[in-house]
């Protein structure tokens, strides 16, 4: 079932096929491994033969956008989320709403078996939903 959650781990997969058992049918689609931003640095200009590659190192990947009738969220899938999980959701969200320019309301969202206590204030400031899913659960 891994296929379902492209570029997902093993780990990430079991904790999103968990939220989905609770908030699956909150949404009314997912899209998985969204690429986003610009895939290598303007002032490049590269021959045919590396472009594939920039587009591996420079696009973003989101792991999940979820869609309801008046929002889009997007959501990163950590095992841990410290600082790293909240820089991706920031700068995923910025670059979505610059490339895509939603109509609906766009949330960020974490979903989690552990969060860093040091970045609760933060998600909270910056209106991110956190998800904590148990293990086992």
């Amino acid at each position: 079932m891994a296929e379902r959650f492209p570029h997902m781990y093993a780990a990430e997969a079991d904790i999103w096929r968990r939220w989905l058992k609770i908030h699956e049918r909150e949404y009314q689609k997912f899209d998985y491994d969204v690429h986003i931003g610009r895939a290598w640095p303007e002032h490049l200009v590269l021959p045919e033969k590396w472009k594939k590659g920039a587009e591996a190192v420079y696009l973003k990947r989101i792991d999940v956008v979820g869609y309801q009738v008046d929002t889009i969220t997007i959501f990163e899938v950590k095992p841990h989320a410290g600082l790293g999980a909240l820089g991706q959701i920031i700068g995923y969200l910025a670059l979505y709403e610059e490339q895509f320019s939603p109509r609906k309301e766009l949330k960020g969202a974490i979903v989690t078996e552990l969060v860093d206590p040091n970045i609760s204030r933060i998600l909270e400031e910056h209106g991110i939903e956190l998800y904590v899913i148990p293990p086992g659960l």
